[in-house]
């Protein structure tokens, strides 16, 4: 917990605003009177969190002030690939760099929630109603993404413009 409260902090220090596309869309769907659902619990997410560097907190902890320095130049990297929809700059920065430095959390944060979440996809996609998902973008991009697991598997998935 003291990791994430660092790194919102110097995020927050570059003038990245607390509220994102998350709280824009969940505004917008109850404003709209949208149901909403979600795709694992609050408590779920907390738990995935605090566990991120359990067994290795000093190490962890570390890392993270360590990379607190480079915080400026990946957050620039990481908006700018984001706004030009680039997936293999988004993957490098988000998938690549947690595989290689700690793959435990990579695991635990894209690989194995993906996997837990493909069924409701697959559900929402057969039903005859219009659903909006919205999850994070390194959950989109990799091999292990939901984008091509869900190709793999016979979608077709298109990139909005």
């Amino acid at each position: 917990m003291v990791a994430m409260v660092l790194v919102v902090f110097e995020l927050q220090k570059l003038g990245s605003a607390e509220s994102g596309v998350d709280f824009h869309f969940h505004a917008r769907a109850t404003t709209d009177k949208k149901l909403i659902g979600e795709l694992e619990t609050a408590e779920q997410q907390l738990g995935f969190l605090l566990s991120m560097g359990e067994g290795n907190e000093d190490q962890f902890i570390k890392h993270t002030i360590a990379d607190l320095k480079n915080t400026r130049e990946f957050f620039e990297n990481f908006i700018l690939a984001w706004r030009n929809g680039n997936e293999s700059e988004l993957e490098n920065l988000l998938i690549t760099a947690t595989k290689e430095t700690s793959p435990d959390i990579y695991k635990t944060l894209f690989k194995d929630r993906n996997a837990a979440w493909l069924p409701m996809f697959e559900k929402y996609i057969e039903s005859q109603e219009t659903e909006f998902i919205l999850v994070g973008v390194g959950h989109l991009v990799g091999e292990d993404g939901l984008i091509e697991t869900l190709r793999t598997r016979g979608f077709d998935v298109q990139k909005m413009k």
